[in-house]
């Protein structure tokens, strides 16, 4: 039994309206389906007193009101977006969750705004490729200002380098050695939390680092393996091997500040009440 039910009759009860409400909440009660609990809605009168005296059956609790109230809402389970997350990440969290909005916090767990879906933005995202900034005949200009982004040439010079990283290059991600050295750290680990991938998943040419590592934490069968953080989510999901592992969340860095014991805003305003 889960579900609290309050069963009632009418609101100035008689005999038949209050011992219809005890049976019946006897009867939900023995089906192990509700929590029934018989209540009434006004005062009990002369004779109902005495069939329940003489039946040595306990006075249905008072309810004052039906009306809604604040405490009966449920607002605990808000998912909430961290203002850094991307417009795709965002939304792909939105399309999974089958949440229409979400609250974007910043690193203070302070209200910034309300992200929701429309039909105009469906259109673009569900269809996401580049072909609709080429339709557009969006300059690159544009995008490169609105994104505050530096632009990422996908040319033929791309190289794995060893130590430093020479002028003029960027890395974008971990090559094949590291991979080995993220393999031999976890191979005997049996609890794992991953946050963030390894290099620009989101361009295929950068998700191999990424993908490996995802690869190799789901062949961890004996250890607990936790993905947290909006980009990892994404990174996992679009690659694959979401599956293979433990738990995802969209828990970045507050879940490890949390492991770290350090005091969340959102956390504390509620032991607060």
């Amino acid at each position: 039994m889960s579900d609290l039910v309050y069963v009632s009759g009418h609101r100035n009860p008689d005999t038949d309206s209050i011992c219809s409400a005890i049976a019946y909440s006897y009867l939900l009660n023995a089906t192990n389906k509700y929590n029934a609990v018989p209540v009434r809605l006004g005062e009990i009168n002369r004779e109902t007193e005495y069939v329940l005296k003489r039946f040595g059956v306990e006075h249905p609790v008072l309810l004052k009101t039906v009306k809604q109230k604040v405490e009966d809402l449920n607002y605990d389970k808000v998912t909430v977006f961290s203002k850094d997350l991307t417009l795709k990440t965002a939304w792909f969290l939105l399309k999974q969750q089958n949440l229409k909005s979400a609250p974007i916090l910043d690193e203070h767990g302070q209200l910034l705004g309300l992200l929701s879906t429309s039909n105009i933005i469906e259109g673009y995202m569900d269809q996401w490729d580049s072909e609709g900034l080429k339709k557009a005949k969006t300059p690159v200009e544009n995008v490169i200002d609105t994104l505050e982004a530096n632009v990422i040439y996908l040319n033929e010079s791309l190289k794995v380098v060893e130590g430093d990283i020479p002028d003029g290059y960027m890395a974008l991600d971990i090559g094949p050695k590291s991979v080995e050295l993220f393999e031999d750290t976890l191979k005997d680990a049996k609890t794992v939390v991953w946050n963030g991938p390894m290099g620009v998943f989101e361009m295929s040419n950068f998700a191999k680092g990424t993908l490996e590592v995802g690869k190799f934490l789901g062949t961890l069968s004996d250890a607990t393996t936790i993905v947290g953080g909006g980009d990892s989510t994404a990174a996992v999901q679009q690659l694959g091997v979401a599956d293979k592992l433990t738990h995802i969340s969209t828990g970045g860095g507050a879940s490890l500040e949390y492991l770290e014991g350090k005091t969340l805003p959102g956390i504390a305003a509620v032991s607060d009440k």
